[in-house]
C-alpha cells in the first residue's frame, strides 16, 4: 500500500485535532499545555530525524508551514484575511 503525503498530512492533522478538542474541553490552561507539548515534541522529531547540516533549511520549511497554517486558521476561524510571513534569520548550534 502506497501512502500519499497527502494522506499523512490528513492522518497527523485528524489526530492533532482530537488531541486539541480533548485539551478545549480543560479549558485554555489545558489548550496552552497542548501547544507547548507539541512545539517540544515536534523540536525533538526534527532533532532526531534531521540532518545537523540541513537543520536551518529544514526549520525554515517548518516555520513556513506552520505561518501557512496560522494565516488559513485565521481566514476561517476569523473571517480576517492578511499577509502572515514567517522568516528565520538566523539558526545557531552552541
Amino acid at each position: 500500500m502506497t501512502t500519499t503525503k497527502q494522506e499523512v498530512s490528513n492522518a497527523v492533522f485528524d489526530q492533532l485535532e482530537t488531541l486539541l478538542d480533548a485539551a478545549t474541553e480543560q479549558g485554555d490552561e489545558a489548550v496552552a499545555e497542548h501547544f507547548k507539548a507539541l512545539a517540544y515534541a515536534l523540536g525533538a522529531h526534527v532533532a532526531v530525524k534531521g540532518k545537523p547540516d540541513h537543520m536551518p533549511d529544514f526549520i525554515n520549511a517548518v516555520l513556513e508551514k506552520f505561518g501557512q497554517g496560522i494565516k488559513v486558521g485565521m481566514q476561517i476561524a476569523h473571517g480576517l484575511n492578511g499577509r502572515l510571513d514567517v522568516q528565520v534569520h538566523s539558526v545557531r548550534r552552541d
